[in-house]
């Protein structure tokens, strides 16, 4: 991928990402499971991206729904 099109998606990503974690902070535990679907879809990518930019924010993010999810 080229700089330009890593960047938008970065940007698009964590944009989705810093949402979803958000809204797991925000509902009830009983809703809280289709949003976990929202990240299950996008960590993969999330942990595509992060290992081929190494971009910190994206970690923190990925790293503070994983926690949320290990509670």
């Amino acid at each position: 991928m080229n700089n330009a099109l890593i960047k938008l998606h970065l940007t698009i990503l964590k944009a989705d990402l810093r949402e979803v974690n958000e809204l797991l902070e925000r509902v009830a535990p009983e809703h809280q499971l289709e949003f976990l679907r929202k990240a299950q879809k996008m960590i993969p990518t999330a942990l595509a991206l992060i290992a081929e930019t190494d971009d910190q924010e994206l970690r923190q993010i990925v790293a503070e729904i994983v926690q949320k999810v290990s509670k």
